[in-house]
């Protein structure tokens, strides 16, 4: 009984760190889905919202695609290759964020406007 709640309890603190960055970062894909969307519905482009739609399905599908496969090969890797794979992992996550980091500091305050003016320039009226 005791083992199966120590259990538990490793298990969820593997999961609550992942879970809250993944609730995050899909609150911020929201965020800037909704604002092309509503520029889209602001500028009377509503033809063009399916595509802001079938992009956001392409990029979740191959996000969840990307996972498949690493996890995969995190499953099949033992030892020495096993720690080296988690420490490749580690990096390029480290880079990955840092980089979102130092990118929404420049342009968070005004990430709306900068979505607004690419699509004017992507969008041919």
């Amino acid at each position: 009984m005791i083992l199966t709640i120590v259990y538990t309890s490793m298990m969820m603190q593997m999961f609550v760190g992942p879970m809250i960055i993944s609730l995050r970062e899909g609150i911020e894909a929201a965020l800037i889905i909704s604002i092309m969307l509503s520029y889209l519905i602001k500028t009377r482009q509503e033809s063009l919202k399916k595509y802001v739609i079938y992009g956001s399905g392409v990029a979740m599908l191959t996000s969840v695609g990307v996972a498949a496969v690493l996890a995969g090969v995190y499953g099949i890797l033992e030892g020495e290759i096993l720690a080296l794979f988690e420490g490749v992992m580690v990096i390029v996550a480290a880079l990955l964020l840092t980089t979102m980091i130092v990118w929404m500091r420049s342009v968070g305050h005004r990430l709306a406007a900068d979505i607004r003016h690419s699509m004017d320039e992507k969008i041919v009226i």
